[in-house]
């Protein structure tokens, strides 16, 4: 029996312990050494995009890739759509808390001692006060259109949506 095995990565020829065991392979060992399934999952690690469960790391990512995959999204979410923002964070990252600012106009989100909103990490949050649960009826209503902010219609010649703010006729 060998006592000695190439590694396929590598290439460097090693002894059989340097090799995890692999039940269903030949000789009983993986095909990479240790040094090299030790290197390949660093990598990986380092190179995965954060998820919910790297705290505040996942939020702010979560909001770059909002923001990246339409322009209009802060629009949106900043001109009346600020509470639906905050349920969409609350529903992707658990213990959200919502916050509310002095003038009652702008919502803000508490994510694990930190603050959010479609722009993404809000550093200016001391004039908000957490959402009392009564506001909620209220601001669950707010919305961009119900504010005339923005407005879709399609074009004449080519059907594809057309931008209009304040229910007038001029384009963004």
């Amino acid at each position: 029996m060998e006592t000695t095995k190439d590694c396929l990565k590598c290439g460097v020829n090693k002894p059989l312990s340097e090799y995890h065991k692999d039940s269903r392979r030949e000789d009983g060992k993986m095909i990479y050494c240790m040094d090299c399934k030790r290197s390949y999952y660093r990598e990986k690690i380092k190179n995965r995009p954060p998820n919910k469960m790297d705290s505040n790391k996942g939020i702010s990512y979560f909001i770059e890739q909002l923001n990246l995959s339409d322009e209009y999204i802060r629009h949106i979410y900043t001109n009346g759509g600020c509470y639906k923002f905050h349920v969409l964070l609350s529903r992707m990252f658990k213990g959200c808390i919502p916050y509310i600012n002095q003038d009652k106009n702008h919502i803000i989100t508490r994510y694990r001692k930190k603050f959010y909103d479609v722009n993404g990490l809000v550093e200016d949050y001391y004039n908000y006060k957490k959402l009392p649960v009564s506001y909620i009826p209220t601001v669950s209503k707010w919305s961009f259109y119900m504010n005339n902010l923005l407005v879709l219609k399609d074009c004449p010649h080519c059907d594809e949506p057309i931008i209009i703010k304040n229910l007038t006729d001029e384009t963004l």
